[in-house]
């Protein structure tokens, strides 16, 4: 009698990423998290304009070489994309709302960060280019 496999049900694993998984950090901290869709984000006016603006000038870097943008700016967006991906622990990006529940995005350790930003934003240039106005012709996102 030979079993039957089941194929997993592709609307349980969305429903289950968007609901979060266990990832192991560098530092060996187990978090809960969630890939996210910065295009959502962005549709629904949930990215601060200053940060938005930030992310436009980083996907048009990729075509024009007097675009620049700081170090500093760039980790400010990926240090949202970490307080929006994480779901335990709590993060925020503004030190003023850090408390015993919610952890300030800078007590975590940069090797953790930048591990849950490249777990998280698989699809960003792709989104900005898509929203963008300075990207008339979007190119596949390739990690």
């Amino acid at each position: 009698m030979k079993t039957k496999l089941h194929k997993p049900n592709p609307f349980s694993i969305y429903r289950a990423l968007s609901r979060g998984f266990e990832q192991v950090m560098p530092s060996g901290v187990t978090v809960t998290m969630r890939i996210i869709n910065i295009g959502d984000y962005m549709r629904r006016g949930e990215i601060p304009s200053n940060l938005q603006e930030i992310g436009v000038r980083l996907a048009k870097t990729q075509d024009d070489p007097s675009v620049s943008v700081s170090n500093a700016e760039v980790q400010a967006v990926k240090d949202w994309i970490v307080s929006a991906a994480l779901i335990e622990p709590r993060v925020t990006i503004d030190p003023a709302a850090a408390d015993d529940q919610t952890l300030y995005v800078e007590e975590l350790p940069l090797t953790d960060r930048e591990a849950i930003f490249q777990a998280a934003s698989q699809n960003i240039r792709e989104a900005v280019q898509t929203l963008s106005p300075l990207s008339t012709t979007p190119e596949p996102f390739v990690s």
